[in-house]
């Protein structure tokens, strides 16, 4: 019983390791893909050794195989999915004996990447089979960007923070020599250390990510008995709406100016590449008749276009950050200020069909808007409330509930024919949303059958699972 009341929360800092500690850290990331790779390999192994697979060439063997799993019925696509859990180590080191540039090989890997691997395997092979198509069968996984970016998690126990709070303890590090890697910003935690994940970024940046077991999430946020209805637009005047009028706008101004600094460095990128080929095309021709042919450079070996590719990534990580600080304040503003919070489950992906509005669409970040929002209710116990996507909250008066529907996107405020109210549409449309939601609540709200804690996520869905106890409710 006290186990089951504990909760997961997690912290995100930076570190700085050096330079043998990163040539470590990414042969992890590498490992694990292998790893991925590996286990794959031997679970696909009976349809690859079919004489139809074997005739093709090595590059399209892939394709093949899974086109062919797709056509297996479903007992004979379970089995063969089964092979996973027979899988050893032993086999895994045996068959793949792939040295890394840095001199590693797949046995020098963190202690928990098979546990870890086969574990995510699993998981996607589970959700495969939840909902085939959403998720398709695992694939291949390639180790072209490795040394770019990637990530991987291991287990807490083979992990530590030290007391001084600024340094960690990695894996297998001590076995290697390789020291303690340095952090910043840690904020300390009671509970206890659960998982690590490393994360190496396009810009050339390393995080670690915490995640801790504890009684209760640091934040408080007390109850209020307020409710309120969220409009999500894209205007230039408000991007978050509130029923009270009260809107959030999105810092598109820098935003902007940091889009047209990587659409500069973009020009001057490709021009880099432009050089590369020409410059790897006269090499090549000139080798085709020397006695001692010229070393081929790779792209990776050109010092400038690295720069300005890392140069491209900074700017996308600043924008990230932008939206991040943002999307987190302001989602944490309405958390604490409101105990019911109605939104419209958003058709994301209909919506950036059209054209001209899709890039203002994926800028705006609707989706992580949703999930940050409903994170923060949930570990609030408060409750979060999403209606109808084809509801007409826009065009419905508030007022006496007529439906004006010549109203086109361009008309920003309107007035009712019926009783002549004058109202701001974005405004009106929250207000909608609110009632509505309201009303769904009242139906939907129920407590968990296991635990007798609240539903949190209300939806017009019977069946709902809990997010503290995961039981299944109907």
């Amino acid at each position: 019983m006290q186990k089951a009341s504990k909760v997961l929360e997690g912290r995100r800092v930076r570190i700085y390791p050096n330079v043998k500690q990163k040539q470590y850290l990414q042969f992890n990331i590498f490992a694990n893909i292998k790893m991925w790779n590996a286990l794959l390999g031997q679970v696909y192994q009976p349809i690859a050794d079919l004489d139809e697979i074997q005739k093709l060439p090595r590059n399209k063997r892939s394709k093949e195989i899974y086109k062919y799993i797709e056509r297996l019925p479903y007992e004979e696509r379970k089995d063969l999915f089964k092979s996973l859990t027979k899988i050893t180590t032993k086999s895994i080191y045996d068959s793949d004996k792939t040295v890394f540039a840095s001199g590693y090989t797949l046995k020098d890997g963190d202690t928990m990447n098979y546990v870890y691997t086969q574990r995510t395997l699993q998981t996607a092979i589970n959700n495969h089979f939840k909902n085939p198509k959403h998720f398709g069968i695992p694939r291949f996984k390639t180790t072209k960007f490795v040394n770019n970016q990637g990530s991987y998690t291991t287990a807490a126990k083979v992990c530590g923070i030290k007391e001084d709070g600024v340094h960690i303890k990695l894996g297998k590090f001590p076995k290697f020599k390789l020291g303690l890697v340095k952090m910043v910003n840690h904020y300390p935690s009671d509970g206890r250390l659960y998982k690590v994940t490393i994360t190496h970024e396009p810009s050339d940046k390393w995080f670690i990510s915490f995640v801790f077991e504890q009684d209760k999430h640091t934040v408080n946020r007390p109850k209020t008995g307020l409710s309120t209805g969220i409009d999500l637009n894209v205007t230039k005047d408000s991007h978050i709406v509130l029923d009270n009028g009260k809107a959030y706008q999105l810092p598109y101004d820098k935003i902007r100016k940091l889009e047209r600094k990587i659409e500069k460095e973009n020009v001057k990128r490709s021009r880099k590449y432009e050089q590369w080929k020409r410059e790897v095309a006269n090499i090549e021709a000139d080798n085709a008749t020397a006695l001692t042919p010229k070393h081929v450079p790779t792209l990776s070996e050109r010092s400038n276009y690295q720069k300005n590719r890392i140069k491209i990534a900074k700017l996308h990580s600043q924008i990230k950050n932008i939206k991040q600080y943002y999307i987190k304040t302001t989602c944490s503003e309405i958390a604490n200020n409101y105990d019911v919070v109605v939104m419209e489950d958003l058709n994301v992906s209909g919506m950036t069909k059209n054209h001209n509005m899709a890039r203002a669409i994926t800028r705006a970040n609707f989706r992580e808007i949703r999930d940050t929002l409903t994170y923060m209710m949930d570990w609030a116990d408060k409750q979060i409330v999403f209606i109808n996507r084809w509801s007409p909250t826009s065009k419905k008066c508030n007022q006496c509930g007529y439906i004006k529907q010549d109203l086109s996107l361009d008309d920003r405020e309107w007035d009712c024919p019926s009783c002549h109210v004058h109202h701001i549409r974005d405004v009106n449309a929250a207000k909608n949303i609110h009632d509505e939601g309201m009303e769904l609540l009242k139906k939907m709200s129920s407590n968990c059958k296991k635990c007798g804690r609240k539903r949190t996520v209300i939806t017009k869905d019977t069946a709902w699972t809990c997010t503290k106890c995961n039981a299944k409710n109907k």
